[in-house]
């Protein structure tokens, strides 16, 4: 599949080597190398259009309940958010009392933002940028993007069970055609 210039992606089951310098990458979950290894596969959302990934001038056209009638501009919003003191919290909570309770601490904060996250975008205009560890970046239609800032939100103070953690967020409003920065 070519992806831009004389640059291709292909996928299969087994790596490949090729000549001329190219890059073979696959997956290590069938390799016998890392057997025995804990993997896990991040979880994420994509918003499809007719079986395609959403473009951001699709996910600006279904802001507003994607009507033309509808009071609101077409625009995307991209939310950036993080738990605020994380390092302070760690430092100063039981949670380093073993690695045992730390490492449970780490996969439970992991998966509230890479696996719970996604399952409030589930039919959204919204798609994961990245979430994980105690991190999330997410684009999509504005109003429903505002929306999601809000359920996510309550749904962490209601995960952290008042150990005083808290999340912060950034939202930035653009139009379709202007590049997203990080």
């Amino acid at each position: 599949m070519p992806i831009f210039g004389d640059f291709h992606v292909s996928f299969s089951y087994e790596p490949h080597v090729y000549e001329n310098n190219d890059i073979a990458i696959f997956d290590i979950a069938n390799d016998e190398i890392f057997r025995g290894y804990a993997k896990w596969e991040l979880a994420s959302y994509v918003k499809k259009e007719k079986e395609q990934v959403a473009t951001f001038e699709d996910l600006a056209n279904n802001s507003c309940g994607g009507k033309e009638n509808n009071v609101g501009i077409k625009a995307i919003m991209s939310l950036k958010g993080d738990v605020d003191g994380m390092g302070n919290f760690i430092k100063t909570s039981s949670v380093t009392n073993s690695f045992a309770r730390f490492n449970f601490f780490s996969r439970m904060v992991d998966y509230f933002f890479s696996v719970y996250a996604s399952e409030l975008m589930k039919e959204k205009n919204i798609y994961t940028v990245f979430a994980g560890g105690d991190d999330i970046f997410v684009l999509g239609a504005w109003d429903e993007v505002i929306d999601f800032a809000k359920a996510l939100r309550e749904k962490f103070m209601e995960f952290s069970g008042g150990s005083g953690l808290s999340l912060s967020m950034g939202l930035v409003l653009t139009k379709p055609n202007k590049p997203i920065n990080s």
